[in-house]
């Protein structure tokens, strides 16, 4: 499996994940980094490789705010089926 995600490092609070806008950006979904490649492992896939792709930029000043406060960011991996 390849796919590009948006994840997160901190917890975020619900005037985050409960905002239409912040969603809408992709930001009020993400999941916490730990918890998102837990769950893939859980299905039965070996994670084999994670970039962070640091070239992606959040465009609104809430989503921009929130990327640097909880550290949210674009990550692509590649996992197999074990």
């Amino acid at each position: 499996m390849a796919i590009s995600d948006i994840v997160t490092e901190l917890q975020m609070p619900d005037s985050i994940t409960c905002n239409s806008t912040l969603w809408a950006a992709c930001i009020g979904g993400a999941m916490r980094e730990d918890e998102y490649f837990l769950l893939i492992e859980k299905a039965g896939l070996k994670i084999r490789q994670i970039v962070h792709n640091p070239q992606y930029e959040f465009i609104s000043k809430s989503a921009q705010g929130a990327s640097q406060d909880y550290g949210v960011k674009s990550i692509s991996l590649l996992a197999e089926k074990t």
